[in-house]
């Protein structure tokens, strides 16, 4: 069976080096103590924490890689064609027919395993699945579709920083939280936004051992007491607009762009793949649905109305590509 080469599969084995993530096992961990929320929180409040993780960050990347690869290729391979057919001249007969044949070919696998990836992890399934910490009981729980998800205790989880790539070939970082038996991975669980610094993702890290050891309010954002330019990282500025419903538009665009906040030079670097890669996430973002919570997790995860520190997708800060600002209030 050929290997999907549009998803990156999971790894088996891991080595002694993860036991120094482990959650609450810190002392040796080589981290640069600053916290950042790393546009990876759906929801935050003093019961429980949402992220999402890399399936939502990546949603549309089939689509992507389709418009930026794929259909060139596709272009290619008609031209050819037709100048096979059309104009091809008689010593050149052989070179022409293997070009084509290795063009039309190479094509037709790449279509193949695209059109396979989406619709096996993006059409018509959910917009992300959540992942949720529970501070109170100390548990983080999987959502695997939207009647099964899976429940383990922090204590039994182990923590790794893994590298991989990204849509344009970029080496990326992701926090990866392990169930373990001796070296092998038994769950791999991918939590947040992949980053390309890694201390950025030692960061996010950090954010959750801080809200499970000291709860949300040294997370929460203080209006008119925090500067929205030197602690948006640090304070939770920014949660995702899709709890229980579709991805708007706009949310579509920031989702694509919102990380660049931090390395704006990549933004200019990367401006037309990305712009491409909006493009793909719409069309993506159409054959997907919502997720909605179970009433099993809703009771599991109950959100206090009367919450001081409950944060949404209401209480960004107003995110530009080189500036944030607090939202001017009517």
């Amino acid at each position: 069976m050929l290997k999907n080469p549009w998803y990156f599969d999971p790894r088996t084995q891991v080595g002694k080096r993860v036991k120094k993530y482990q959650l609450f096992k810190l002392d040796t961990f080589e981290l640069k103590r600053v916290i950042n929320h790393n546009f990876s929180v759906v929801q935050m409040n003093s019961n429980f924490i949402e992220f999402t993780n890399k399936n939502y960050a990546w949603k549309g990347k089939i689509v992507t890689i389709f418009l930026l690869v794929a259909l060139p290729i596709l272009t290619l391979t008609i031209y050819l064609s037709i100048f096979f057919l059309k104009d091809g001249v008689e010593d050149e007969v052989f070179v022409i027919y293997t070009s084509a044949i290795i063009v039309i070919f190479s094509a037709l696998y790449i279509f193949i395993t695209m059109f396979l990836s989406f619709f096996k992890f993006d059409f018509l399934k959910p917009l992300y699945f959540p992942v949720l910490i529970n501070r109170q009981k100390k548990t983080m729980t999987i959502c695997s579709d939207e009647n099964n998800a899976t429940q383990f205790l922090l204590d039994d989880l182990y923590f790794d920083i893994v590298q991989s790539q990204g849509v344009v070939g970029l080496p990326l970082y992701e926090l990866h939280a392990y169930i373990l038996d001796g070296e092998v991975i038994k769950h791999d669980i991918q939590l947040g936004t992949p980053n390309i610094h890694k201390d950025y993702i030692e960061g996010f890290l950090l954010f959750i051992k801080t809200y499970v050891e000291q709860g949300p309010e040294p997370l929460y954002y203080r209006e008119g007491i925090d500067d929205p330019e030197q602690d948006y990282k640090s304070k939770l500025t920014y949660c995702y607009d899709i709890q229980e419903k579709k991805e708007s538009l706009k949310q579509s665009w920031q989702t694509v762009f919102i990380n660049h906040f931090q390395t704006p030079l990549y933004a200019l670097i990367f401006a037309v793949p990305e712009f491409v890669r909006f493009f793909g996430r719409r069309i993506t973002v159409v054959f997907s649905k919502p997720f909605y919570w179970s009433e099993a997790l809703k009771k599991e995860h109950v959100v206090d109305e009367n919450d001081p520190y409950s944060v949404t997708a209401k209480d960004n800060l107003k995110f530009g590509f080189f500036s944030v600002k607090e939202k001017q209030h009517e």
